[in-house]
């Protein structure tokens, strides 16, 4: 199950994927582009942070059950960690905010819900099903991984700013403080 995502969201993600296989072209990014990947960015931080902790303890927590499970979870972990030490970096108020820092949260999300889907479906363990980023194959308990939940929640809340008409500065300063 694919979780969803606002067009806004998926078309700065498109458009970071044509950036990247294009050597990381800046071609058709525009200011907006830029000022959404700086938003979406920041949402990460402010809403999605303590998600990625949350779930690395979570699965620090549980044991695996074969060779394979645990390289999965290591896989998720790393890559929760990774996302952890993200919020250290600054976004830039370039095409950067897109191309890089956007492109790498969406990317470790990506590898985080796929390894620990992977591991699910390896050791049919129902307790990684209840933990954080995970979703679960149509096996009856379709579930929403925790963090798609939070990025939805701040998606709606940051589409609420950008109608209100503030500046991206306004914007900004909303969701940093």
């Amino acid at each position: 199950m694919k979780p969803q995502t606002h067009p806004n969201y998926e078309g700065l993600i498109e458009r970071a994927r044509r950036s990247r296989a294009n050597g990381r072209s800046a071609a058709g990014i525009t200011p907006e582009h830029i000022g959404l990947a700086r938003l979406y960015s920041y949402a990460f931080r402010s809403h999605a942070s303590g998600a990625f902790h949350a779930t690395r303890l979570a699965l620090g927590n549980r044991p695996t059950t074969t060779p394979l499970t645990a390289a999965y979870r290591r896989r998720a972990t790393e890559t929760l960690s990774d996302l952890a030490d993200l919020a250290m970096d600054p976004i830039a108020t370039d095409c950067r905010a897109l191309i890089s820092t956007l492109h790498r949260y969406h990317q470790g999300v990506q590898r985080v819900i796929d390894s620990l889907d992977r591991e699910y479906r390896e050791s049919d363990d129902s307790e990684i099903a209840t933990i954080g980023l995970i979703t679960v194959p149509e096996s009856g308990r379709e579930r929403l991984p925790e963090l798609a939940q939070e990025v939805v929640a701040a998606e709606r809340e940051l589409m609420d700013m950008i109608q209100s008409g503030d500046s991206i500065r306004q914007l900004r300063d909303k969701l940093v403080h």
